[in-house]
C-alpha cells in the first residue's frame, strides 16, 4: 500500500474526569495514573490510538465500557460511571460539567490527508485535496482550543 500521507492537523488527547474525581484537579496526569481507574474508551474501530499509547507505556486500561459516540461518553463520566480520554478539539465546545485535564507525554492523533497517486487520481479529487492542504492550517487554527 504506497500511500501519499500529507499530516494536516495534530490534536492532543486529553483525560475527562468527573469534577469530584481525585485527578480532577491536578494540572496533568500520565497515563499509570488512568490505567487503575474503570475506563470508559472512545472505540472508534480496530486502530485505537489510546490503546496503542497504553500499550507503549506497558500499560492496560481497566475498560468498563465501549463506547462509540462522543457525546455519550462525556454524559457516562459526567455520572461518575468511569473516566476516558478524547481529543482536545472535540472537547472545544463541551458544554458539560467535567475535568479536562492534559495527559503527560506526546499523546496525539495526527489527522492526514492520504492518497495513492495523484497523478491517477480524478481532477475534481485533486482539486478538493489541494484545497484541504492549502487551508487546513487556517481551518484548524480558526478552532478555539
Amino acid at each position: 500500500t504506497d500511500l501519499e500521507n500529507v499530516p494536516l492537523y495534530s490534536d492532543n488527547m486529553m483525560a475527562i474526569l468527573p469534577v469530584d474525581h481525585p485527578l480532577a484537579k491536578e494540572k496533568s496526569v500520565t497515563l499509570a495514573q488512568l490505567a487503575n481507574q474503570p475506563f470508559i474508551l472512545h472505540y472508534e474501530g480496530e486502530y485505537l490510538n489510546i490503546l496503542n499509547s497504553f500499550s507503549k507505556e506497558g500499560i492496560t486500561p481497566d475498560v468498563h465500557y465501549k463506547v462509540y459516540d462522543d457525546y455519550s461518553i462525556l454524559s457516562m463520566v459526567k455520572k461518575g460511571l468511569g473516566i476516558s480520554v478524547l481529543y482536545q478539539a472535540v472537547l472545544k465546545d463541551v458544554s458539560f460539567d467535567l475535568s479536562v485535564v492534559p495527559i503527560k507525554g506526546n499523546h496525539t492523533r495526527t489527522i492526514s490527508l492520504v492518497y495513492k497517486n495523484w497523478d491517477t487520481m480524478p481532477r475534481a479529487a485533486q482539486k478538493f485535496a489541494k484545497y484541504v492542504i492549502d487551508h487546513a492550517k487556517e481551518i484548524f487554527d480558526s478552532i478555539p482550543l
